[in-house]
């Protein structure tokens, strides 16, 4: 993409990138920019972001590839004009009473398998999970008395720039929910006094698989009557996970959702994922990250089960390539359990990132199946080409 710009995409501001001729979007070049300028006066990618493709006719290109171009410049025009930063520049806390089970959360999504933490936490310790190609400082506050009062006496250190607050409740023990109220209402007080408002989530730890769910369900009940007026008394929204380190891949599948919702980046990638895979005849795709974490879905043609019994599949497949093979594949095809449906994964590396593409089709290599190779080529370049860009 370099070659066609008038100095390094690394060296643009984020609010230039939007000012940048529309020859740098791959398969555009010199030859259609100046047709696109001459006939339909786009000369940037912010002009052909908003440029009307019925009053276009004119231009002697052809619908789908105008389609493809714009969808382009107008996901790479909203990204430049985003106000948002990226999660890595931000902190994201982790914070609860002790022995709630913070620590094991964290390890668990770190290592992709149950990972028990039996001693507490002491004061804050910082963690590291990798999100495309970003860095997500976790801050685990240990959550003994004696450390609350080193954070709320230090919100500037410990509390400053966090952009998503995750609170972890016991919902083995609703006899601490007062308690757990209190010390969130002193956090959401601290947040207030630095002028910040994280996104808040609220995890309904230990939500454990062996356990009656109605007597869980029942203490969810309990401790959400006694959360919930805190957090509306200081005006936040907030969502809800029930989660267990003895299910990591329910644990894995919510916490992209967690992930994505505070990355711009997410959203972009998955308006770009549903276009190429529906011009293309899948029924469904996931872009999915080394440790399996879901950056970006099109899943508008399944049902919630179907979607989730499709990602168990893929995560189980990426982890055996991952972990246990020894030689490394460029593509696996699975015969999926749904009957009837092929798991397509293909590997996409570059830099830092490697990212795992699994696309949904009911034929693989037929006359009436998608065509995948085609499919490939067409999107791996511009994933490529995105990320140039955003990192």
């Amino acid at each position: 993409m370099d070659k066609n710009l008038e100095k390094p995409i690394t060296e643009y501001k984020r609010e230039e990138i939007a000012g940048i001729t529309t020859k740098a979007i791959i398969g555009i070049g010199k030859f259609y920019s100046k047709k696109l300028k001459r006939k339909a006066g786009v000369e940037t990618i912010a002009d052909l972001a908003n440029l009307d493709l019925e009053k276009v006719a004119q231009l002697g290109i052809s619908q789908k590839l105008l389609e493809k171009w714009t969808l382009s410049a107008s996901i790479i025009h909203r990204f430049a004009s985003s106000t948002e930063v990226p999660l890595s520049s931000h902190r994201v806390c982790i914070a609860g009473l002790g022995a709630v089970g913070k620590s094991s959360l964290i390890k668990t999504l770190k290592t992709q398998k149950t990972s028990p933490v039996s001693f507490p936490t002491l004061g804050a310790t910082i963690e590291h999970l990798e999100f495309l190609g970003l860095k997500i400082a976790l801050w685990d506050l240990g959550g003994q008395p004696s450390f609350h009062r080193l954070y709320l006496d230090d919100p500037k250190q410990f509390l400053s720039k966090t952009m998503l607050l995750i609170f972890v409740l016991d919902i083995q023990r609703e006899d601490r929910a007062i308690e757990a109220a209190q010390y969130l209402n002193n956090l959401l007080i601290k947040f207030k006094y630095l002028k910040e408002k994280p996104k808040v989530y609220l995890v309904l730890h230990k939500y454990d698989p062996i356990l009656d769910k109605n007597e869980l369900d029942k203490s969810i009940e309990i401790i959400l009557n006694e959360i919930s007026p805190v957090l509306t008394k200081y005006d936040y929204n907030f969502n809800t996970l029930r989660t267990s380190i003895f299910n990591v891949e329910e644990l894995v599948k919510l916490f992209s959702r967690v992930f994505a919702d505070v990355s711009p980046l997410s959203e972009i990638l998955s308006d770009s994922l549903g276009f190429y895979s529906e011009s293309h005849g899948f029924s469904a795709s996931f872009l999915l990250t080394e440790r399996c974490f879901i950056a970006a879905e099109w899943t508008d043609q399944l049902t919630p089960d179907q979607r989730d019994n499709y990602f168990i599949e893929m995560m189980e497949a990426i982890r055996r390539e991952v972990y246990e093979s020894e030689k490394k594949h460029d593509k696996l095809v699975i015969l999926s359990q749904l009957g009837g449906t092929y798991i397509i994964i293909d590997r996409i590396e570059f830099d830092s990132v490697k990212l795992f593409l699994c696309s949904i089709s009911t034929q693989f290599k037929s006359k009436e199946g998608p065509d995948t190779e085609k499919f490939i080529e067409e999107i791996r370049p511009w994933i490529i080409n995105f990320f140039s860009i955003i990192t």
